[in-house]
């Protein structure tokens, strides 16, 4: 039997889900929501990374703050490369 090489390899082992499918995610990974430390950045280099990022909504403090962050997400995210869940 021929040896297969990594690329090959890698290119066959694809990490999908149907949740991944669904959200349109490159790679089924959640990078959960952590208290002061998820923010509006972390959320978009994870949305370029085709992964789902969260965000605990108490990080915004107020109503306002926490508008004003989804809409900076949303500006900087698109369908083509990422989702932004909000």
């Amino acid at each position: 039997m021929a040896r297969r090489s990594r690329a090959t390899l890698a290119a066959s082992m694809k990490l999908e889900t149907p949740l991944s499918r669904k959200l349109g995610l490159k790679y089924p990974f959640v990078v959960a929501p952590m208290f002061l430390i998820s923010n509006k950045e972390m959320i978009v280099a994870c949305a370029e990374a085709g992964i789902l990022g969260c965000m605990p909504s108490l990080n915004a403090r107020t109503a306002e703050q926490l508008r004003a962050d989804l809409t900076w997400i949303r500006a900087r995210t698109d369908g083509a490369r990422a989702k932004a869940l909000a």
